[in-house]
């Protein structure tokens, strides 16, 4: 495998030593069957292994109140259910439009919050395939334009599974974007599937922040409103804008703001 691994674990492994939580999108939905499309809200602050229809899995660690997950639709990208026929992998996502060759799954974690990935599993439609296909690219990206993970040429399983595990140096950042690329496959660029994307959630000192100024959806993007969510916490003396953390609010955190905002949020 021809794997390129960026600079992007950060102090992932400090981190992760204290108090860290996950949580696994296994896409058991009651009543989605085939071709449904997959609820914007599935996986959205999780605190539980059954949350009405939805439903989920955790390996010890607990849940992530503070990660929503949404399905990227823009582009023409259809994310999609399917039950089984993927490897042996059962209940999966898969991008449903002919030709497309994308899938994003967004993980964003709240002010104070970064994501923190730990693995998930890949496969190909088992039956469309008489070998194990290549796909341009799996990978994970956060804020950066440099990728958290990156696999050109990547072969994904069509009778069991593909799991890219990250558990020895888990990738973090304040939003990760779980990516493959599929378009060299043409018609068959839908026959490639996501499953249980095990993360977690980690807090972060406001001093520690990557991007202090980064405080409103949507993440990874600077505008108006950072700066009234700003605001309104600094009014409010809210630890979240004490950026120099020194337990006053004053002129200093809202020159950090301003450097911050006018540097932009570019890194992880």
């Amino acid at each position: 495998m021809n794997r390129t691994h960026a600079a992007g674990y950060s102090f992932a492994l400090l981190i992760l030593s204290t108090g860290t939580q996950a949580s696994v999108l296994t896409f058991l939905i009651d009543g989605l069957g085939n071709f449904g499309s997959i609820p914007q809200a599935y996986g959205d602050r999780i605190v539980a292994l059954d949350e009405g229809i939805y439903h989920y899995d955790e390996q010890g660690e607990g849940f992530t109140p503070n990660i929503e997950a949404s399905y990227t639709t823009s582009g023409g990208q259809d994310p999609s259910h399917w039950g089984t026929g993927y490897g042996d992998l059962v209940n999966i996502y898969f991008e449903n439009n002919d030709g497309n060759g994308s899938g994003e799954i967004v993980l964003t974690a709240d002010y104070g919050y970064n994501v923190v990935l730990y693995s998930f599993d890949m496969s190909a439609y088992t039956s469309v395939f008489p070998s194990d296909p290549t796909i341009d690219a799996v990978r994970v990206q956060g804020c950066s334009p440099i990728p958290l993970f990156e696999e050109i040429n990547a072969v994904i399983s069509r009778t069991t599974h593909t799991t890219y595990d990250f558990t020895a140096s888990p990738l973090q950042a304040r939003e990760i974007r779980v990516q493959f690329e599929s378009g060299n496959l043409g018609g068959l660029s839908d026959d490639i599937a996501f499953d249980n994307i095990r993360f977690g959630q980690v807090a972060v000192d406001p001093v520690d922040i990557t991007c202090p100024s980064d405080y409103a959806a949507p993440v990874c993007v600077l505008d108006f409103f950072d700066v009234s969510a700003f605001l309104t916490r600094f009014n409010a003396a809210d630890p979240g804008a004490d950026l120099n953390g020194d337990g006053d609010h004053n002129f200093f955190d809202v020159s950090i703001f301003l450097s911050e905002y006018t540097a932009g949020c570019n890194t992880d």
